[in-house]
C-alpha cells in the first residue's frame, strides 16, 4: 500500500544520462612484448596467435587477446543465478556499433555525438550526418573517464549509428579506426595522439556503403588494416610511425571483413577477404600467396573466416558458405565444398566459432543460430532461442559467441547475457541475464550490434546509451543465491492490512471482507523485532496514517477519520465528508492527499486536526486503488484501468494532470504502488511494474518484473524493493531500476507489508519486515542484505 508519510530521499536518477565523468586513478600499465618468438610447439596448440601480450583478465582487441573468441580466465560464474548478476556500473555513451577494448585496468570505446541528421537504417540508403566522432578511456573500476579524443566527422553511410570498430590497445599505444577512415594512434595513458590517418584523403580510398568495419590487427611492429583502395585494399603501417610498408591486394569493394594471422605448415599468412575474393599475402612483404574467387553478394564480406587444422571456413549473408583446404606451406588453397540454399551457414554479422566437426553461427537470413557439420556443410540444428527470441525469425538474429570452458557465454542483440551449451545435438540454456536494453532498430525490430569484451571477470558491453560492466566473478553470484531471510517471531494478531507510522505498527483487518475484526496498534520502540502491543480494538481500516498526536484513517467510507492517539488512546475527534469511498493516504507537513474510490484525488488541510478542511479536489475518473507523492507531483494508481495518472500539486488549491502511463490491462490489474527516486513500483497480476515517472508528462515503463502469480504490496526503502505476493515475500535489489535483481525471498504467505531498518551499515544492512497475512497471523523476518550491486548510473 502507498505509506503514509513521504521520507527524504535523493534524486539520484532524475541525472539519468547526462554526459559527466570524473577522473579517477587507474591501475598500472601493462609492457607489450615487441619481439615475440614463434615457436612450432606454440603454433601447434594455438591456431591463430598476435603477437600481442594474452593476459588472462585483458581483452585488448575484437573477439579478445587471440583474436579467437575465448575467454580463459577463470574464477567466472558457471550459471547464472535466477536473481540475476552484479552490476559493477553504467556510465553514458553515444552511437556506435564498436565494442570495448579493456586493457591495463582501462576500457577503449568508440562512439559518434550526433549533431544533425537522422539514422533511418535503410540498408543501401546512405544517411548524411554531421557530428563528432569520440574516442573514450575509462577506468575499468568505476566507469569514469579518463581521458577523450574527438573530432568533427561528417557521416554519409548507411546504418550510421556510430564507429564500428573495436578499438586495438597494444602495450602503450591504442589504435583505433571510424567509421568513415579515419585512422589514430593515441598515446593510452594520455589520448594524445602519435600519428595519424584519414583513409579517403590520404589514400583516395572511397567509403565503403556500410562504412569502415574491419578492425585494426597489430603483428609484431606492423599494424594491418583495409584501407578500400582500388590500388590495395590491405595496408600495412609501422605501428609507431604510421610509415606504409606495403599496400596490396586491388579490389573494387573493400568489404567489412577484418585482416586475420594465421600459420599452416609452419608460414604465417595474413588473410583478406575483400567484395569479390579470399586471399592471402606474406605479412611482412604484402606478396600474394593465393587468392580464390569468393565474391559475397553486395560486398558483403564480414564475419573472419575461421581456422580449424588445415580448413579454413568462410562465410557470407545469402550464398557464400564454403570450405577451404589450405594447401602446403602458403602455396594456395582449394574449396572442399561450397554451400546451397538448403545446408551450410550464411553468416552476417557475427564470426562463426567452430568446435570439432561442428560450426556454429548466426544465419543471416533466418536469424536462427546454427549448428553445421564442418566435414559436408549439413545443417544439424537451428533454434531463434538466443538470436531474435523463441520462435520469431528476423533478417540478421545476432547473438556474439564466446568461449569459456566447456560453456558459451552468448550476448545477444536483446541485449541479453546467456549462459549455454552448444553440441551437435543442439543448443542449451543454462541461464540469462538481462544487460541492457537495445536502443537501435532494424528490420522492424529493436537491437544492440555490439560485441561485448570479457575481462576482470566481468563482461563489458555496450549500446548507444550507456556502456555497462557487469560482474561475472563466482563469488559474488554465490552470495546473490544465498538464502538471507528469516523468520523472527509470529504475532497473536491477524489481518489483511498493515502500516508503519514511526514507532507504531497498525494492523487492520479492511472492509468489504469476510473478517471485519478490529484492528491492532502495536509499538516497536522497545524492540523492533517483537512488538508490543497497545491496544487491539481499532476500527476496520484499509489505511491508517499518522501525523504527531493524531491518525487519519480511510476505511473505504465515504468520510475521512481523525482520531486523537495521545496517551495511546483512540478518541475520535472529526469526520469529513470525502467525494467518495477513502482508500490510501499519503500526508506531508498540513495537507493530507487522499485516493477515493472512484472519486480521485483529495486534498485536506489539517493543520487543525479537529477540523480537518478539503482544499480542493481533482478526479481523473479512475478508480483510485494507491496514493505517493514524489516532489510536488502526486501519483495516482487505476487498478481497473490499468493506469498511472501524474498530478502536479505546487498549488493544492488547483491540482493538474500532467501525464499519464498505460499499461496492459491484463498483467497490470492489482492497485497497490510506492515511488521512490522517480520510480513507481507497482503490483500486478504476474509480477512487479517499474514505471520511469521523473518526465511527468511521458511517463515510461523501465521494467516488468515477471513473477508466478500476483503481487498484492510493495515498499521501497534504500535501493530495496519489498514485495509480498501470491508466493510470499521478495526483496529486489533496485539500485538499478531498468535491472532489479531477486536478492531474497521467504516462501509463505504475504498481503501486505511494512518495513523497518535494523542496522545502519549500507554495506550489511538488515531490515524487519513486518507481514499481514488476512486469515492467518502476523509475521516478522529479517532481511539480512547483502552487499549492494553498485549499479547506479554515472
Amino acid at each position: 500500500m502507498s505509506r503514509s508519510v513521504e521520507g527524504d530521499r535523493h534524486n539520484e536518477w532524475a541525472r539519468i544520462g547526462s554526459d559527466v565523468f570524473a577522473v579517477a586513478p587507474t591501475t598500472l600499465e601493462r609492457k607489450t612484448m615487441e619481439h615475440r618468438r614463434w615457436t612450432k610447439a606454440i603454433l601447434a596448440s594455438i591456431p591463430v596467435l598476435l603477437f600481442m601480450p594474452a593476459f588472462a583478465d585483458d581483452w585488448p582487441q575484437w573477439m579478445g587477446p587471440q583474436r579467437d573468441d575465448v575467454w580463459r580466465e577463470t574464477g567466472v560464474v558457471t550459471a547464472i543465478p535466477a536473481s540475476g548478476l552484479p552490476v559493477k556500473w553504467r556510465t553514458p555513451i553515444g552511437l556506435g556499433y564498436a565494442g570495448p577494448a579493456v586493457a591495463g585496468g582501462k576500457v577503449f570505446v568508440m562512439d559518434y555525438v550526433r549533431q544533425s541528421g537522422e539514422t533511418k537504417n535503410n540498408s543501401f540508403n546512405t544517411d548524411e550526418l554531421g557530428g563528432t566522432e569520440r574516442v573514450l578511456c575509462l577506468d575499468a573500476a568505476t566507469g569514469k573517464l579518463l581521458w577523450k579524443h574527438e573530432y568533427a566527422r561528417p557521416y554519409k553511410i548507411a546504418y550510421s549509428s556510430g564507429p564500428r570498430c573495436t578499438p586495438t590497445v597494444d602495450g602503450d599505444k591504442v589504435y583505433t579506426l571510424g567509421a568513415e577512415g579515419n585512422l589514430c594512434c593515441l598515446d593510452a595513458a594520455t589520448g594524445k595522439v602519435i600519428w595519424s590517418k584519414d583513409f579517403t584523403k590520404d589514400y583516395g580510398a572511397k567509403t565503403a556503403t556500410w562504412g569502415y568495419a574491419s578492425h585494426p590487427l597489430v603483428v609484431g611492429d606492423t599494424l594491418y588494416c583495409v584501407v578500400g583502395s582500388k590500388d590495395g585494399v590491405a595496408l600495412a603501417l609501422d605501428k609507431n610511425t604510421g610509415r606504409e610498408r606495403w599496400r596490396a591486394l586491388p579490389a573494387e569493394a573493400p568489404g567489412y571483413c577484418p585482416p586475420s594471422l594465421i600459420e599452416h605448415d609452419g608460414k604465417r599468412q595474413l588473410i583478406i577477404w575483400h567484395g569479390e575474393s579470399l586471399n592471402s599475402v606474406e605479412p611482412d612483404t604484402g606478396k600474394v600467396n593465393w587468392s580464390v574467387p569468393l565474391k559475397p553478394s553486395y560486398g558483403m564480406a564480414i564475419a573472419a573466416p575461421r581456422k580449424a587444422g588445415s580448413l579454413l571456413f568462410a562465410s557470407s549473408f545469402k550464398d557464400v558458405g564454403a570450405l577451404l583446404k589450405l594447401k602446403q606451406g602458403a602455396s594456395g588453397a582449394e574449396i572442399v565444398w561450397k554451400g546451397n540454399p538448403k545446408n551450410a551457414l550464411y553468416s552476417g554479422t557475427v564470426s562463426p566459432f567452430i568446435e570439432g566437426d561442428v560450426v556454429y553461427g548466426c544465419d543471416a537470413d533466418s536469424g536462427s543460430l546454427t549448428g553445421v557439420r564442418l566435414s559436408d556443410g549439413e545443417r544439424l540444428w537451428q533454434t531463434t532461442a538466443p538470436t531474435t527470441g523463441e520462435g520469431k525469425k528476423g533478417r540478421y538474429g545476432t547473438a556474439f559467441l564466446i568461449k569459456h570452458g566447456d560453456k558459451f557465454f552468448l550476448f545477444n542483440e536483446q541485449g541479453d547475457l546467456i549462459l549455454a551449451k552448444l553440441s551437435p545435438k543442439g543448443y542449451e540454456e543454462l541461464g540469462r541475464f538481462h544487460v541492457l536494453e537495445p536502443s537501435n532498430k532494424t528490420f522492424g525490430r529493436a537491437m544492440v550490434w555490439s560485441h561485448p569484451a570479457f575481462a576482470q571477470r566481468c563482461l563489458f558491453a555496450r549500446n548507444d546509451k550507456e556502456l555497462v560492466c557487469v560482474d561475472l566473478s563466482a563469488q559474488d553470484a554465490a552470495n546473490a543465491e544465498r538464502s538471507n531471510i528469516e523468520l523472527v517471531k509470529t504475532l497473536d494478531a491477524r489481518g489483511g492490512f498493515i502500516s508503519l507510522e514511526g514507532n507504531s505498527l497498525f494492523l487492520t483487518s479492511g472492509v468489504n471482507t469476510n473478517v471485519q475484526q478490529a484492528g491492532y496498534w502495536f509499538d516497536i520502540g522497545p524492540d523492533p523485532a517483537s512488538p508490543a502491543l497497545v491496544c487491539a480494538t481499532l476500527p476496520a481500516a484499509w489505511q491508517v496514517a499518522v501525523a504527531g498526536e493524531h491518525a487519519f484513517v480511510c476505511d473505504y467510507t465515504k468520510f475521512l477519520t481523525v482520531c486523537e492517539t495521545r496517551d495511546r488512546q483512540w478518541r475520535q475527534v472529526a469526520k469529513l465528508p470525502m467525494p467518495s469511498q477513502t482508500e490510501n493516504i499519503v500526508i506531508r507537513g498540513k495537507l493530507a492527499y487522499i485516493a477515493n474510490h472512484v472519486g480521485g484525488l483529495t486534498i485536506v488541510d489539517i493543520s487543525t486536526p479537529s477540523k480537518p478542511a478539503i482544499v480542493s479536489n481533482f478526479n481523473p475518473n479512475i478508480d483510485c486503488d494507491a496514493i505517493a507523492l514524489w516532489q510536488d507531483c502526486v501519483i495516482l494508481y487505476g487498478h481497473w484501468e490499468s493506469r498511472l495518472v501524474l498530478v502536479d500539486v505546487s498549488d493544492p488549491a488547483k491540482p493538474r494532470q500532467t501525464g499519464v502511463y498505460q499499461h496492459d490491462p491484463k498483467t497490470f490489474n492489482q492497485g497497490e504502488m510506492e515511488v521512490e527516486n522517480g520510480f513507481a513500483y507497482c503490483t500486478a497480476v504476474n509480477g512487479l511494474v517499474i514505471v520511469n515517472v521523473a518526465d511527468r508528462a511521458n511517463p515510461k515503463l523501465a521494467k516488468a518484473v515477471p513473477f508466478k502469480g500476483p503481487t498484492t504490496d510493495v515498499i521501497v526503502k534504500d535501493g530495496y524493493a519489498f514485495v509480498a505476493g501470491a508466493g510470499g515475500v521478495r526483496v529486489l535489489d533496485v539500485s538499478d531500476p531498468f535491472q532489479p535483481a531477486e536478492v531474497g525471498s521467504y516462501k509463505g504467505s504475504a498481503a501486505n507489508l511494512a518495513v523497518q531498518r535494523a542496522a545502519a551499515s549500507a554495506s550489511s544492512a538488515g531490515y524487519y519486515i513486518y507481514v499481514a497475512n488476512k486469515k492467518e497471523p502476523a509475521m516478522v523476518l529479517l532481511f539480512h542484505a547483502p552487499a549492494k550491486r553498485g549499479g547506479a548510473r554515472q
